[in-house]
């Protein structure tokens, strides 16, 4: 493989702890770089990713992370090499949970942030690991860490439908979804594939949402074998 930049995007209320222990298992030809997400709207968290990332990556979007991956994408296609999509969907969010949003938003102003609820962090995992304490409080650690303003600001980022622009997207790209995954069943990652012109599917057995925490060896190597065919073809 040669040498090539890949940008890691988490997801809502997520650090880049979400990818520590994939990280020592990709090739050191990889150079990372981790973009927070910053701002209010999807298209503002991609343009302050765009602000901090190399002239030319590999993208790489977790859920949320997912919906900025592609507007990164469709800012600045000719800097991205090829783009992973980890545990995302193309789908808006409904009225009901945009509503669910903006009432938990309402709970916590006057409030100190604990980070998120156990209860939520636990459904974000396979049923095997929703007992987990120890993954489940390295995730309430990080959402903690984050703060009430990013809870916020992270809260107001709506997503929108975005299956009607995915067949003007040329950028070759790996979708991976998980088998048990609850939060973004696998349907939603086989109708991105489906209206992506250049896209490969991988399914993660024996995992929830959280992927990359997870099943972090088989991530790896998903991750490392694509990129490794897709830098080599490459011409920056």
């Amino acid at each position: 493989m040669k040498q090539a930049n890949i940008v890691l995007i988490p997801g809502f209320m997520l650090s880049e702890d979400l990818w520590t222990d994939i990280i020592p298992l990709l090739p050191n030809q990889l150079i990372i770089h981790h973009a927070p997400l910053i701002g209010n709207s999807i298209s503002e968290m991609a343009l302050e990713t765009l602000k901090r990332a190399p002239e030319h990556f590999v993208l790489c979007g977790f859920s949320m992370g997912g919906y900025v991956a592609r507007e990164i994408v469709r800012l600045a296609p000719e800097r991205v090499i090829g783009l992973i999509i980890i545990a995302s969907s193309s789908r808006a969010e409904s009225s009901e949970q945009i509503a669910q949003k903006k009432a938990s938003v309402a709970q916590i102003l006057n409030r100190e942030f604990v980070g998120l609820s156990r209860s939520v962090i636990a459904k974000g995992f396979s049923p095997d690991n929703r007992k987990n304490q120890q993954l489940i409080e390295r995730v309430q650690t990080m959402s903690r860490t984050l703060g009430k303003a990013a809870f916020i600001a992270q809260s107001q980022a709506i997503r929108h439908d975005e299956s009607h622009l995915l067949r003007i997207d040329k950028t070759p790209t790996l979708v991976i979804a998980a088998e048990l995954d609850e939060l973004r069943p696998i349907e939603e990652s086989r109708e991105l594939v489906a209206q992506l012109p250049d896209a490969k599917f991988v399914c993660i057995s024996d995992s929830g949402h959280m992927i990359p925490l997870e099943q972090p060896i088989i991530l790896a190597k998903n991750i490392t074998d694509w990129c490794n065919e897709l830098i080599d073809q490459a011409t920056i």
